[in-house]
């Protein structure tokens, strides 16, 4: 019995003494415990303070170079756009120090800085002074160049597809993808792109092929600059399927049901005016000559597909005037998105105006070069392939021709985060 009390008692005691151990310890701890603590919560409220600023100086420098797009902007009207966008996006409870836009018209360049006054909860128990947070961001102009190619589809990957010795040269003018896709433009083999400015939303895949200018990723998104471009009404068939396989010939405007089709020796002019095709499309083949000034032609479904193939010579301008100015060829926007359209012709040289095929996959691929005898050219496309050896060279004389360069194709703001 005097065992177990015994027992009992040492048992005791220890429990009292480590106990009092652990107390002591916990006191001595928490002072360690609570500065992790602090420490950890000041670093999230910094990063989270930070990446709010970060937007807003990068949504800020995007609209003050918008502003410095604009024919009539000042150096104050763009610095006034910055800051009230920034003031805009920040949170109400943030104190701004300064929000100090630095333009440069020259370069087409606006340098966004915000600064921000921060008290730590540490640094406010410590007796620390206020931590200054400070994010740049640098926006450039790059869409005053005209647009000589630009791909709608926002997702797919080489959306602009370049394969071994194709050539694009774009003279004077910029290559845009929408594609977010980390390949919106995809280049092999020894591919090449020259132009003033090669953009994409996405990402550019270009090994080994090769880009004459740095080219740009992360870009904004262009708008369809041909959106609001009325479709012609197709109306009743008036004329149907054309054939020619020999002999010269003469065609008035009208709604083809079936399409045309040249092919063989055969040579068609088309008059100035709209071609509405339906049921069947524009196909030019062997040895066939097809040429024509001031004409739109218009594919107005599913069967409605432009194919120019063989040794076939092309010499086509777009409408001088109406709706449907500047445009040389328009699929509508009601054909199934990757509707095929090719160019394989060797001899097709003169092709003046926009090509507009908002839902279509436009494949150019004749061993020869394309477009290089017209004053300027522009593709509008869903997507865009450029195959095996051709040299697709595309023009921006504009004051050279009498076919009008749309709007929206002859310039585009378009504004990109460089820093």
């Amino acid at each position: 019995m005097r065992k177990s009390k015994s027992l009992s008692k040492k048992v005791g005691n220890y429990l009292q003494n480590s106990l009092g151990s652990v107390a002591l310890m916990a006191g001595l701890l928490s002072p360690v415990v609570v500065l992790g603590i602090g420490i950890s919560a000041d670093v999230a409220t910094m990063s989270y303070k930070r990446s709010e600023m970060q937007h807003a100086a990068d949504q800020a420098a995007i609209a003050a170079a918008k502003e410095l797009a604009l024919a009539d902007s000042t150096v104050n009207s763009v610095k006034a756009a910055a800051k009230a966008f920034a003031t805009e996006t920040l949170s109400e409870s943030m104190t701004v120090i300064e929000v100090e836009p630095k333009v440069d018209h020259e370069e087409g360049t606006v340098d966004v800085q915000i600064s921000h006054v921060w008290q730590p909860f540490l640094g406010h128990y410590l007796g620390l002074s206020p931590t200054p947070i400070v994010v740049d961001s640098k926006a450039k102009l790059v869409g005053s160049t005209k647009i000589c190619i630009l791909t709608l589809a926002t997702s797919e990957s080489k959306a602009l597809e370049m394969n071994k010795t194709a050539r694009i040269t774009a003279n004077d003018c910029g290559v845009f993808s929408n594609s977010k896709s980390s390949s919106g433009i995809s280049l092999g083999k020894t591919s090449f792109i020259k132009a003033e400015s090669t953009c994409s939303a996405g990402g550019i895949d270009y090994s080994p092929g090769r880009i004459d200018e740095s080219p740009m990723t992360d870009c904004i998104t262009i708008a369809d600059p041909l959106i609001d471009r009325p479709e012609p009404d197709i109306g009743a068939c008036t004329a149907q399927a054309s054939e020619f396989t020999t002999g010269d010939h003469e065609l008035d405007a009208d709604t083809f049901c079936g399409g045309i089709n040249v092919s063989g020796d055969a040579t068609v002019r088309l008059k100035p005016g709209t071609y509405i095709l339906t049921g069947g499309g524009l196909k030019v083949s062997g040895k066939a000559k097809l040429s024509g000034e001031h004409v739109t032609i218009f594919f107005a479904d599913e069967k409605a597909k432009l194919a120019f193939n063989g040794k076939a010579t092309v010499e086509l301008s777009g409408s001088k005037d109406g709706d449907l100015a500047g445009l040389l060829f328009f699929g509508s926007r009601s054909q199934p998105v990757g509707i095929n359209h090719n160019i394989k012709a060797e001899n097709a040289n003169n092709l003046t105006g926009t090509i507009y095929f908002p839902t279509g996959d436009l494949l150019i691929d004749p061993n020869a070069a394309v477009a290089q005898h017209s004053d300027y050219t522009s593709i509008v496309v869903h997507t865009l392939r450029v195959k095996e050896g051709p040299e697709l060279i595309l023009n921006s004389r504009y004051g050279d021709s009498d076919v009008p360069a749309p709007a929206g194709i002859r310039s585009n703001a378009q504004v990109v985060i460089t820093e």
